[in-house]
């Protein structure tokens, strides 16, 4: 009685450790210029949830900056959202790396991947002059269009995770 008590605890606290959502802030973006209709971004946030076993990727569009004295369209953009089924989690030395990917080819639309290298719980000795960000980001996809195929890679650098609160 007393083992099960200890094992149902000890699963307990297991699984509180990993229900909450992990989010990092974006703070350097590299994106492919056919990635997302050429759109201009000024920030965003990269999600990642093992309950429900999906990663996210939030980015928030520039806005239309009118010259002044002039009139121009006060046009707000949407935040593009890219939500993902995790795929795969794996643990090595110095990262946890989450892999997250759909394909939808086969109905017209695009294989979409994203790779999210959480770089800072490692305790790995780096070379000084090396930088690595806490938190990197590659999205990528292929897909095919009336003029041929398409294939976009962008990255992105983030602060460490936090828990996200919803």
């Amino acid at each position: 009685m007393k083992n099960a008590l200890v094992l149902a605890l000890v699963s307990l606290a297991s699984v509180n450790a990993f229900a909450a959502p992990k989010s990092a802030r974006i703070v350097h973006m590299n994106i492919d210029r056919d990635a997302f209709g050429g759109r201009r971004f000024v920030g965003g946030s990269v999600t990642v949830d093992l309950v429900r076993r999906e990663a996210n990727l939030h980015l928030l569009p520039a806005q239309v900056r009118c010259p002044k004295g002039r009139m121009c369209p006060a046009m707000i953009f949407a935040p593009v959202d890219v939500t993902l089924p995790l795929i795969s989690k794996k643990t090595g030395r110095c990262e946890v790396t989450y892999v997250a990917e759909t394909d939808r080819r086969m109905v017209d639309g695009l294989r979409q991947r994203l790779t999210i290298v959480d770089n800072a719980s490692a305790n790995c000795m780096r070379i000084p002059e090396q930088r690595v960000e806490s938190v990197e980001v590659v999205y990528q996809t292929a897909g095919q269009t009336r003029t041929g195929a398409i294939k976009t890679y962008s990255t992105f650098g983030a602060e460490p995770f936090v828990s996200a609160v919803y």
